[in-house]
């Protein structure tokens, strides 16, 4: 349930720090270890008539007074100042906050005494997105309140009264009453019990959920970017065998078309070879044709020369004679 948070200031320096990281012109300027500060929205911030350096005199003085006082509370562990921190209540209307906070201001002055409020701040520019420290839910952070109070009760420094119990409860249902009867809204609303942690407490633990659940966010992916590879690494090896089978079917065709390819060569070597031969054939055929046509046109030759020898002189002379004897037979005598 939102509620006042009181943080304890004990030394000087930690108040100082806190009023300088509070004021408007020092936001600004510095570099904050707070990265949930959007300066782009520090304007929209209000704060007490105070400057960073008059808030600071003022608490110095403040401090200087009660300290001049007969049986001054000058213990080493005191504390000198609470930050007190009101969220705005979770149903107020964004254009009701600087009316909220102002009369926030009133109860705690009411309550507390106008003469130890160092300084006020109303801060708009540190809402964000944030992980519940106890819950663990995602939320949006409100805009807040932070005053800052010197724990004074008659005259001496007092912080175990200031944030007694029956302060902090009477402070609450002030601030409480006030939501209701001004704005209608509830102040603390009794969503869940009040954390003991501070606020850097739980800011730390809020960022610590946040990066736990980044780091989850990581390991899921990542863990389903393995499965991928996993399962991207089965098909590749899948793949693998069956190429590894289609290279070793593909050799055995490579290696039956060498061997025909072999064959086919040999096959051809053969034919040109007979060919070859049929050829050297062919040509003693032509020769032994050639030869025998010789020999016949030879043996005619030789034939008529035999039978021209053959023949006597004197039977030719006669032949002759007879011949030309009948052929005057058969001339008609004039």
């Amino acid at each position: 349930m939102a509620s006042v948070n009181f943080e304890k200031l004990k030394t000087p320096q930690q108040v100082k720090a806190m009023l300088r990281h509070c004021d408007g012109e020092e936001r600004m300027e510095a570099n904050h270890s707070n990265i949930d500060i959007d300066k782009s929205k520090t304007s929209g911030n209000m704060q007490g008539d105070l400057d960073y350096t008059a808030a600071c005199q003022k608490y110095s003085e403040r401090i200087a007074f009660l300290d001049a006082k007969p049986g001054a509370n000058k213990r080493k562990d005191r504390v000198t100042c609470f930050g007190l921190n009101v969220p705005a209540p979770k149903d107020l209307k964004p254009e009701d906050e600087k009316a909220f906070f102002l009369a926030a201001i009133k109860i705690i002055i009411n309550q507390y005494g106008e003469n130890n409020i160092i300084q006020y701040y109303m801060h708009q520019d540190e809402k964000h997105a944030y992980i519940h420290a106890e819950t663990g839910e995602r939320c949006m952070s409100r805009s807040h309140l932070q005053c800052y109070v010197v724990p004074e009760h008659n005259g001496k420094l007092n912080g175990k009264w200031f944030s007694s119990r029956a302060n902090m409860v009477k402070l609450n249902n002030s601030i409480h009453r006030m939501a209701q009867e001004q704005f209608g809204v509830m102040f603390m609303d009794g969503s869940k019990r009040k954390s003991r942690k501070t606020v850097e407490q739980l800011k730390n633990e809020s960022a610590y959920l946040a990066i736990q659940q980044e780091l989850d966010a990581q390991k899921m992916a990542l863990d389903t970017q393995t499965a991928e590879v996993k399962k991207e690494k089965q098909i590749i090896l899948q793949t693998k065998v069956m190429l590894h089978e289609q290279k070793s079917d593909l050799d055995q065709r490579e290696n039956g078309i060498k061997a025909n390819e072999d064959d086919s060569r040999a096959a051809l070597q053969d034919a040109a070879t007979l060919r070859d031969t049929a050829l050297q054939l062919l040509l003693r055929v032509q020769q032994v044709e050639e030869e025998n046509m010789q020999l016949i046109e030879l043996g005619k030759q030789e034939r008529r020369r035999q039978r021209v020898s053959a023949l006597d002189s004197d039977e030719v002379i006669k032949a002759y004679h007879e011949l030309n004897g009948r052929l005057n037979d058969l001339v008609p005598q004039k």
